[in-house]
């Protein structure tokens, strides 16, 4: 028994449904993905990201600030960032940095305490219970200003004096 052409053309247009539910499937799954930056372009603002066996091409990557105030740490190589993709094709869209792991693991457990850290163990930290704030250097601190420092403090000021 042969189908009419009603019911072949019913099958094309599921067959056709299927294909777009399939493509939408795949764009879903593709949005957002977990990898690894393996280049840097510092001028450009741009990273490759590794995702499975896949290299992205040059991605920009989120900050925090970009307009007035902004904000600049490029996301190193090594480094675990996911990646948006609106259209779904995960080569291209942009990196979100940067996701703590194993390797590279939070720099503190406290939720209170905000802290930046960098490589050579110098560090700006604020532990909102203590309210203090802390600088720890290691290396040299500079200050240039066009202006004048001051610096005042409800106790004692102290200089190269060991706590």
């Amino acid at each position: 028994m042969s189908s009419s052409p009603d019911e072949e053309s019913l099958e094309q247009r599921l067959g056709a449904l299927e294909e777009a539910f399939d493509d939408l499937d795949r764009q879903v799954v593709h949005m957002i993905q977990i990898g690894t930056v393996v280049e840097t372009d510092p001028v450009q603002a741009r990273i490759r990201v590794k995702i499975d066996d896949v290299e992205t091409n040059w991605l920009p990557w989120a900050t925090a600030r970009a307009h007035g105030v902004s904000f600049w740490s490029m996301p190193a190589i090594g480094e675990q960032v996911a990646t948006l993709s609106p259209g779904g094709d995960y080569v291209d869209g942009i990196a979100l940095p940067a996701i703590f792991q194993n390797m590279h693991p939070a720099p503190s457990a406290d939720p209170k305490i905000h802290i930046v850290r960098f490589d050579n163990n110098t560090s700006v930290s604020f532990d909102g219970t203590k309210t203090l704030l802390r600088i720890a250097c290691g290396g040299d601190i500079e200050i240039e200003t066009a202006a004048t420092v001051k610096v005042t403090g409800s106790a004692a000021i102290r200089l190269n004096e060991e706590d």
